[in-house]
């Protein structure tokens, strides 16, 4: 069928269909159609996104400027230069690249798909991995050295956020991120298993190789066999596509039942262990446990992380600030009402209301907290110019390449450790190392991004993906 609608110019389109095409399409080998039909392409395509009549008369001043046999040119008239081309094209790139851009003009809902497909990252979800990883860092570096005297109440205080912010930002936004695209997934296919299959078979494989040389560099640290953060995130990846069709309340609800587990588990978290038991191999049982309750980051309760992920996607600006509101003095009680007896306020491992290994429940409060004003604050300056600056951009490049960044940060670490065991350092400059070292990142990100932008774990998987 013929399409009479009018073009730009307000000309009826000149269509003559040659017999013998079963689409009524004209053929054509003359080369001249090759160069007609990208420039009629571009004015197909780009026409749609004129909004208003001053944009669309200043469209038709630059065509009066053409020949005119371009400036009277028709959808049908385009679709039989292009159908011309791609037949004498055969099957080169270009024709591939001319076919995609061919559907588009047929079916005119492909271009929001995929101006949505391609759009722009949001810079602020980028800026809360780079700030995820740069924490990571910090807690990491730190740990590689021995404080020649016991730091400062500033000091402690720095480096306890940090340290018990690192995990809950990382696993929050990769929790984003899997939300997104499963649902995505879901939303488009045929075959739900089989699609969602192909997405995580090379995520849970890369994920798990991942886990496994972090292990082997950090050997005196990790047992090869102990689950990790990326572990975690493979349990993640599992459950994202059985959530992402579940209500933000019912998602809700999972995030304060895993919250809260701890107090249910009890014992099971091994709330006396010391590091050295958390993290020893204990055979097939052992390592399931550890990947379940027990580990350093083990699914309950940490996987309440993952689905606050989603629920940051999903839920609105205003009921993220409520939910704040309601947390804040939760938060407060869980802690004064929870401390242990004789215990103190905050450790990473010990007998005190806010640890990090185990995560007790009221530390899951207080980080969730935490990490909904991070984002709130962050998403509050989408768009800023702050995102332009240097030091923005270095964000956004830090931020697509957090998990790369998560593994290579480990390499120094670990030949530091290997030359020279644990060092004792006078404190001035262990913290300028650790901040030398955790900023170094920034820069490093940048370059990459300007020099070898494709040569990353997260090009790697994406490739996989597709």
């Amino acid at each position: 069928m013929i399409n009479k609608k009018k073009t730009l110019g307000g000309h009826k389109p000149r269509f003559h269909p040659q017999k013998g095409t079963s689409n009524g399409l004209g053929v054509s080998s003359k080369s001249s159609h090759i160069q007609n039909s990208k420039h009629i392409l571009k004015k197909t395509v780009d026409a749609p996104a004129l909004n208003g009549n001053r944009k669309i008369e200043a469209e038709e001043r630059k065509s009066q400027s053409l020949p005119k046999n371009r400036a009277k040119t028709s959808e049908n008239k385009t679709l039989d230069c292009e159908t011309n081309t791609m037949r004498s094209l055969g099957d080169s790139k270009d024709s591939i690249r001319l076919t995609r851009d061919i559907d588009v003009i047929i079916d005119p809902e492909k271009i929001n798909s995929n101006t949505s497909s391609m759009s722009a990252r949001l810079s602020h979800i980028d800026g809360m991995r780079a700030l995820a990883i740069l924490f990571m860092v910090w807690v990491h570096i730190a740990a590689a050295f021995r404080p020649a005297s016991p730091p400062s109440f500033t000091g402690l205080a720095i480096s306890s956020i940090f340290g018990g912010l690192a995990a809950p930002l990382f696993i929050t936004v990769s929790g984003w991120g899997l939300h997104q695209s499963a649902r995505r997934r879901l939303a488009i296919t045929d075959s739900p298993l089989l699609d969602i299959s192909r997405w995580l078979a090379p995520r849970i494989v890369l994920l798990l190789a991942c886990q496994i040389i972090i292990n082997s560099l950090m050997a005196h640290v990790f047992d090869t066999s102990t689950p990790g953060v990326l572990t975690l995130l493979i349990l993640a990846a599992i459950l994202a596509p059985f959530t992402a069709g579940l209500s933000p309340r019912f998602r809700a609800g999972l995030v304060l039942g895993f919250s809260l587990s701890p107090m249910l588990l009890g014992e099971l978290a091994g709330p006396t262990w010391g590091w050295n038991e958390r993290m020893a191999g204990v055979g097939l049982l052992g390592t399931i446990e550890r990947l379940l309750w027990n580990g350093a980051y083990p699914a309950l309760p940490w996987l309440a992380f993952s689905l606050l992920g989603s629920l940051i996607a999903d839920m609105s600006r205003n009921d993220r600030i409520k939910a704040i509101v309601a947390l804040i003095p939760i938060g407060i009680m869980a802690t004064i009402i929870l401390r242990p007896e004789g215990g103190g306020l905050v450790a990473t491992i010990g007998n005190a209301s806010l640890t990090f290994f185990p995560a007790s429940a009221a530390f899951m409060l207080v980080a969730i907290t935490t990490v909904l004003m991070i984002h709130l604050g962050l998403e509050s300056i989408e768009g800023h110019r702050f995102w332009r600056s240097r030091v923005g951009e270095s964000s956004i490049a830090l931020g697509k390449l957090s998990l790369t960044v998560y593994i290579l940060h480990f390499i120094p670490i670990s030949l530091l450790h290997h030359y020279s065991g644990t060092m004792v350092i006078s404190n001035i400059y262990l913290a300028l190392i650790i901040i030398i070292y955790t900023l170094l990142w920034l820069p490093t990100a940048a370059l990459h991004s300007r020099f070898i932008p494709t040569l990353s774990l997260e090009v790697l998987l994406s490739r996989f993906e597709a």
